[in-house]
């Protein structure tokens, strides 16, 4: 059986495979892993709620007592509030670095204790994909924070591009729901995908043309240029294939990077 745990990367509560921890290396700004593993779902595996992967209870919801059901709900309903509260930190055109990084604490301390009211309702596979997501979230936004308050300081070459590009993947996450799919209820998200591929590419490009950008520079940037643009185009495929979308896309493709 495998087994996963809670680890605490820099602090955050991270729901991961003990295989695939490994050491966060950054050439520029070292934000070294502390990893502790804590084995806070022994308990569950021990129930079969969790087994070779992330699965729900055994057993139907229709035939779960009122009270797990209810318990299930309530677990539904803060994962949502504070992926909520997440996006709140993110305003139309930036992330707020100086409030998120505020409330830092308060928001690890309120998550784990979430976390843990979760391994303890006998979840299912839905509430722990929103689980998933809300620890990925949590970390990408910390993780960005920190960078980005160490870009901001620095007038190098190249770094506002690569300031940018580290912004990105956090406005990202906005675009989501719950459930880590494109959020169709907010109408304008379709067209910020496309939006932020082109502001993607269109940042690559500058950087290729700016002199004197250090090596690591451009290391990290290819980073998170790659991880936005995974993201990025994730969602792009959830958009239906209208013949306005399709003339999107080849003007879209055009402004891709060789």
């Amino acid at each position: 059986m495998r087994s996963l745990y809670i680890i605490a990367i820099m602090g955050v509560p991270v729901l991961a495979d003990v295989a695939d921890v490994t050491e966060h290396d950054d050439a520029i700004y070292e934000l070294s892993a502390i990893l502790v593993v804590l084995p806070l779902f022994e308990k569950l595996e021990q129930e079969d709620v969790i087994k070779s992967t992330i699965v729900g209870p055994t057993f139907g919801q229709s035939e779960m007592p009122s009270a797990e059901l209810t318990e299930l709900a309530e677990s539904e309903i803060m994962i949502e509030r504070f992926l909520k509260r997440l996006k709140s930190y993110v305003t139309e055109s930036s992330f707020t670095v100086a409030s998120f990084t505020s409330d830092i604490n308060t928001l690890k301390t309120d998550f784990a204790e979430i976390a843990e009211i979760v391994s303890q309702a006998k979840p299912s596979k839905t509430v722990w994909k929103m689980l998933e997501l809300c620890t990925k979230n949590l970390s990408t936004m910390i993780e960005a924070s920190e960078l980005l308050r160490h870009y901001i300081r620095i007038n190098a070459p190249g770094n506002r591009l690569l300031y940018k590009a580290i912004e990105l993947n956090v406005r990202i996450l906005t675009l989501q729901n719950s459930e880590g799919q494109l959020d169709f209820k907010v109408a304008t998200n379709p067209d910020k995908v496309l939006r932020y591929l082109r502001s993607l590419y269109f940042w690559n490009s500058r950087l290729k043309q700016v002199v004197g950008v250090r090596f690591g520079t451009r290391r990290v940037f290819g980073t998170y240029y790659g991880r936005a643009a995974a993201m990025l185009k994730n969602l792009r495929n959830q958009i239906p294939k209208d013949d306005a979308f399709f003339l999107k896309v080849m003007c879209l493709e055009r402004c891709r990077p060789s």
